[in-house]
Protein backbone atom coordinates (compact mmCIF):
# COMPACT_ATOMS: atom_id res chain seq x y z
CA UNK A 1 0.00 0.00 0.00
CA UNK A 2 0.75 3.58 -0.27
CA UNK A 3 0.67 7.02 1.94
CA UNK A 4 -0.78 9.49 0.14
CA UNK A 5 -0.40 12.16 2.37
CA UNK A 6 1.07 13.59 5.67
CA UNK A 7 -0.98 16.57 7.10
CA UNK A 8 0.73 19.06 10.08
CA UNK A 9 -1.97 21.25 12.37
CA UNK A 10 -3.78 23.17 9.51
CA UNK A 11 -1.95 22.55 6.61
CA UNK A 12 -2.10 19.68 4.17
CA UNK A 13 0.80 18.45 2.44
CA UNK A 14 0.90 16.24 -0.43
CA UNK A 15 3.49 13.34 -0.90
CA UNK A 16 3.65 11.32 -3.87
CA UNK A 17 2.71 7.96 -3.37
CA UNK A 18 5.31 5.64 -3.18
CA UNK A 19 6.06 1.64 -2.93
CA UNK A 20 6.48 0.51 0.67
CA UNK A 21 9.63 -1.71 -0.43
CA UNK A 22 11.31 1.27 -2.40
CA UNK A 23 15.32 1.17 -1.68
CA UNK A 24 16.41 3.91 1.05
CA UNK A 25 19.83 5.95 0.04
CA UNK A 26 22.84 5.57 2.72
CA UNK A 27 22.19 7.51 5.56
CA UNK A 28 25.68 9.46 4.50
CA UNK A 29 23.78 10.00 1.53
CA UNK A 30 20.98 11.66 3.76
CA UNK A 31 23.31 13.25 5.69
CA UNK A 32 24.88 15.55 2.78
CA UNK A 33 21.65 15.87 1.02
CA UNK A 34 20.94 17.60 4.30
CA UNK A 35 23.75 19.53 4.27
CA UNK A 36 23.42 21.16 1.25
CA UNK A 37 19.88 22.30 1.66
CA UNK A 38 19.00 25.94 1.52
CA UNK A 39 19.21 26.86 5.35
CA UNK A 40 15.09 28.50 4.85
CA UNK A 41 14.73 24.91 3.31
CA UNK A 42 15.62 23.58 6.32
CA UNK A 43 13.85 25.96 8.64
CA UNK A 44 10.62 25.39 6.82
CA UNK A 45 11.05 21.41 7.88
CA UNK A 46 13.15 21.05 10.77
CA UNK A 47 12.83 22.38 14.25
CA UNK A 48 10.53 25.85 12.72
CA UNK A 49 7.74 22.70 13.34
CA UNK A 50 9.09 20.82 16.32
CA UNK A 51 6.15 21.71 18.30
CA UNK A 52 3.64 20.06 15.29
CA UNK A 53 2.02 16.40 15.32
CA UNK A 54 1.99 14.74 11.85
CA UNK A 55 -0.91 12.88 10.93
CA UNK A 56 -0.39 10.01 8.88
CA UNK A 57 -2.91 8.34 6.21
CA UNK A 58 -2.58 5.24 4.30
CA UNK A 59 -4.90 3.80 1.64
CA UNK A 60 -6.16 1.71 3.58
CA UNK A 61 -9.53 3.45 5.40
CA UNK A 62 -8.89 0.27 8.09
CA UNK A 63 -5.18 1.92 9.23
CA UNK A 64 -4.71 5.67 10.96
CA UNK A 65 -1.49 7.42 12.54
CA UNK A 66 -0.05 10.25 13.58
CA UNK A 67 3.56 11.08 14.84
CA UNK A 68 4.56 12.86 17.49
CA UNK A 69 8.27 14.94 18.21
CA UNK A 70 10.43 13.03 20.65
CA UNK A 71 13.46 13.75 22.22
CA UNK A 72 12.26 12.50 24.93
CA UNK A 73 10.11 9.74 24.16
CA UNK A 74 6.66 11.05 24.62
CA UNK A 75 5.43 7.78 25.98
CA UNK A 76 2.56 4.96 25.15
CA UNK A 77 -1.18 6.26 24.04
CA UNK A 78 -3.41 6.58 26.39
CA UNK A 79 -5.41 2.77 26.98
CA UNK A 80 -2.65 1.07 25.66
CA UNK A 81 -0.06 -1.32 27.58
CA UNK A 82 4.02 -1.38 27.37
CA UNK A 83 4.45 -4.67 24.87
CA UNK A 84 8.23 -4.60 24.39
CA UNK A 85 10.79 -2.14 26.60
CA UNK A 86 13.82 -3.83 26.21
CA UNK A 87 14.87 -3.21 29.59
CA UNK A 88 12.70 -6.08 31.18
CA UNK A 89 10.89 -9.58 29.35
CA UNK A 90 7.89 -8.56 26.70
CA UNK A 91 4.38 -8.41 28.02
CA UNK A 92 2.81 -12.18 28.45
CA UNK A 93 2.42 -13.38 25.40
CA UNK A 94 4.05 -11.28 23.27
CA UNK A 95 7.31 -13.16 21.36
CA UNK A 96 9.68 -11.90 18.73
CA UNK A 97 11.75 -13.46 16.28
CA UNK A 98 15.00 -11.67 14.76
CA UNK A 99 17.47 -12.48 12.55
CA UNK A 100 20.57 -10.77 11.02
CA UNK A 101 22.88 -8.03 12.66
CA UNK A 102 20.35 -7.38 16.07
CA UNK A 103 21.77 -5.90 18.75
CA UNK A 104 19.57 -4.38 22.25
CA UNK A 105 21.97 -2.10 24.06
CA UNK A 106 22.06 1.36 25.66
CA UNK A 107 24.27 4.24 24.57
CA UNK A 108 25.33 4.85 20.86
CA UNK A 109 28.65 3.14 18.84
CA UNK A 110 29.61 5.98 16.20
CA UNK A 111 28.88 4.18 12.54
CA UNK A 112 26.74 1.85 14.29
CA UNK A 113 23.81 2.22 16.02
CA UNK A 114 22.45 5.61 17.95
CA UNK A 115 20.14 5.84 21.25
CA UNK A 116 16.95 7.13 20.31
CA UNK A 117 17.06 11.07 21.66
CA UNK A 118 16.75 11.54 25.63
CA UNK A 119 16.61 7.47 25.47
CA UNK A 120 18.76 6.00 28.48
CA UNK A 121 17.29 2.57 28.36
CA UNK A 122 17.82 -0.74 26.50
CA UNK A 123 16.92 -0.31 23.16
CA UNK A 124 16.55 -2.05 20.05
CA UNK A 125 19.07 -1.98 16.84
CA UNK A 126 18.62 -3.46 13.05
CA UNK A 127 21.78 -3.29 11.04
CA UNK A 128 21.41 -3.63 7.44
CA UNK A 129 19.21 -6.58 6.05
CA UNK A 130 18.26 -7.08 9.34
CA UNK A 131 14.69 -7.77 11.00
CA UNK A 132 12.49 -8.28 14.13
CA UNK A 133 9.14 -9.51 13.96
CA UNK A 134 6.84 -9.34 17.21
CA UNK A 135 4.02 -11.23 17.48
CA UNK A 136 0.85 -10.05 19.51
CA UNK A 137 -1.86 -12.57 18.64
CA UNK A 138 -1.45 -14.64 22.13
CA UNK A 139 -0.94 -11.34 24.25
CA UNK A 140 -3.89 -10.91 22.38
CA UNK A 141 -5.97 -13.92 22.64
CA UNK A 142 -6.23 -14.02 18.87
CA UNK A 143 -8.14 -10.36 18.61
CA UNK A 144 -6.95 -7.81 16.16
CA UNK A 145 -4.91 -5.01 17.65
CA UNK A 146 -7.08 -1.42 18.16
CA UNK A 147 -3.70 0.33 18.21
CA UNK A 148 0.24 0.46 18.19
CA UNK A 149 2.86 2.81 19.20
CA UNK A 150 7.03 2.75 19.12
CA UNK A 151 9.43 5.42 19.72
CA UNK A 152 11.06 5.81 16.44
CA UNK A 153 14.50 6.79 16.43
CA UNK A 154 17.09 8.81 14.27
CA UNK A 155 14.76 7.97 11.42
CA UNK A 156 15.94 7.16 8.06
CA UNK A 157 14.65 6.57 4.71
CA UNK A 158 15.69 2.83 4.33
CA UNK A 159 13.84 1.80 8.26
CA UNK A 160 10.71 0.01 7.36
CA UNK A 161 7.49 -1.24 9.99
CA UNK A 162 5.21 -3.66 8.77
CA UNK A 163 2.05 -4.65 10.17
CA UNK A 164 1.52 -8.47 9.95
CA UNK A 165 -2.14 -9.27 10.18
CA UNK A 166 -3.35 -13.28 11.63
CA UNK A 167 -2.47 -15.06 8.18
CA UNK A 168 1.13 -13.65 8.51
CA UNK A 169 0.67 -11.52 5.32
CA UNK A 170 1.72 -7.64 5.15
CA UNK A 171 -1.21 -5.58 5.23
CA UNK A 172 0.48 -2.10 5.35
CA UNK A 173 4.19 -0.75 5.12
CA UNK A 174 5.69 2.46 6.78
CA UNK A 175 8.90 3.64 5.85
CA UNK A 176 10.67 6.14 7.44
CA UNK A 177 10.44 7.97 3.90
CA UNK A 178 6.72 8.58 4.68
CA UNK A 179 8.07 10.80 7.51
CA UNK A 180 8.49 14.49 7.41
CA UNK A 181 12.20 13.81 8.09
CA UNK A 182 14.33 10.69 7.58
CA UNK A 183 18.04 12.24 7.43
CA UNK A 184 19.04 10.14 10.56
CA UNK A 185 19.37 13.26 12.76
CA UNK A 186 20.54 11.75 16.29
CA UNK A 187 18.73 14.58 18.24
CA UNK A 188 16.32 16.36 16.42
CA UNK A 189 12.51 15.88 17.73
CA UNK A 190 11.48 15.83 14.29
CA UNK A 191 13.80 12.43 13.72
CA UNK A 192 13.20 10.89 16.68
CA UNK A 193 8.99 10.19 16.97
CA UNK A 194 6.34 8.36 18.39
CA UNK A 195 4.57 6.82 15.63
CA UNK A 196 0.94 6.14 16.81
CA UNK A 197 -1.19 3.80 14.36
CA UNK A 198 -4.75 2.84 15.38
CA UNK A 199 -6.61 -0.07 13.04
CA UNK A 200 -9.97 -1.54 12.52
CA UNK A 201 -10.78 -5.03 13.61
CA UNK A 202 -10.96 -5.47 9.77
CA UNK A 203 -7.29 -4.67 9.61
CA UNK A 204 -6.98 -8.11 11.66
CA UNK A 205 -3.28 -6.51 13.14
CA UNK A 206 -1.77 -9.08 15.16
CA UNK A 207 2.17 -8.58 14.63
CA UNK A 208 4.85 -5.98 13.43
CA UNK A 209 8.61 -6.09 11.51
CA UNK A 210 10.67 -3.54 12.40
CA UNK A 211 13.38 -4.20 9.18
CA UNK A 212 16.46 -1.85 7.46
CA UNK A 213 18.50 -1.85 4.28
CA UNK A 214 20.98 -0.09 6.17
CA UNK A 215 22.44 1.03 9.60
CA UNK A 216 20.60 1.37 10.91
CA UNK A 217 17.33 1.03 12.93
CA UNK A 218 16.75 1.86 16.83
CA UNK A 219 13.54 1.77 18.17
CA UNK A 220 12.38 1.35 21.68
CA UNK A 221 9.31 0.90 23.80
CA UNK A 222 6.14 -0.57 21.76
CA UNK A 223 2.94 -0.38 22.90
CA UNK A 224 -0.50 -1.75 22.32
CA UNK A 225 -4.20 -2.12 22.95
CA UNK A 226 -6.96 -4.34 21.77
CA UNK A 227 -10.68 -3.48 21.56
CA UNK A 228 -11.18 -4.27 25.17
CA UNK A 229 -8.97 -5.08 27.53
CA UNK A 230 -6.24 -7.81 28.35
CA UNK A 231 -6.13 -8.62 32.15
CA UNK A 232 -3.01 -8.22 34.07
CA UNK A 233 -1.24 -11.35 35.23
CA UNK A 234 -2.35 -10.65 39.16
CA UNK A 235 -6.12 -9.77 37.53
CA UNK A 236 -5.98 -13.72 35.70
CA UNK A 237 -5.06 -14.75 38.99
CA UNK A 238 -7.62 -13.59 41.06
CA UNK A 239 -10.37 -14.77 38.04
CA UNK A 240 -8.90 -18.05 38.23
CA UNK A 241 -8.94 -18.44 42.13
CA UNK A 242 -12.60 -17.06 41.64
CA UNK A 243 -13.97 -18.93 39.70
CA UNK A 244 -12.88 -22.29 41.66
CA UNK A 245 -14.75 -20.98 44.47
CA UNK A 246 -17.55 -20.78 42.38
CA UNK A 247 -17.18 -23.97 41.09
CA UNK A 248 -16.55 -25.64 44.79
CA UNK A 249 -19.88 -23.67 46.03
CA UNK A 250 -21.61 -25.22 43.42
CA UNK A 251 -20.28 -28.78 43.86
CA UNK A 252 -20.82 -28.83 47.51
CA UNK A 253 -24.43 -27.46 46.33
CA UNK A 254 -24.90 -30.38 44.33
CA UNK A 255 -23.79 -33.05 46.89
CA UNK A 256 -26.37 -31.40 49.72
CA UNK A 257 -29.33 -31.59 47.17
CA UNK A 258 -27.70 -35.45 46.22
CA UNK A 259 -27.64 -36.46 49.79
Amino acid sequence: MKILAIATTGVLLAVPGQAAEKAGASEKSQMDAEKSRPEADKSRSGEARSGTVIEILSKSKLISGRAAPGAPDPGVAKGESLLVGFDAKNAPGVWDKSAGEVITAAGSVGGVRAAPAGDKSLYRSLGGGAESLFDFSKWSAGKPLASLSVYWGSIDSYNYLDLVNSQGKTVWTLAGSDLPQFNGDQRSPMTNQRVYLKFLPEADTQAARFRSKGAAFEFDNIGGSITGSVPEPGVWALLVIGFGFVGHVLRGRRQAMLS
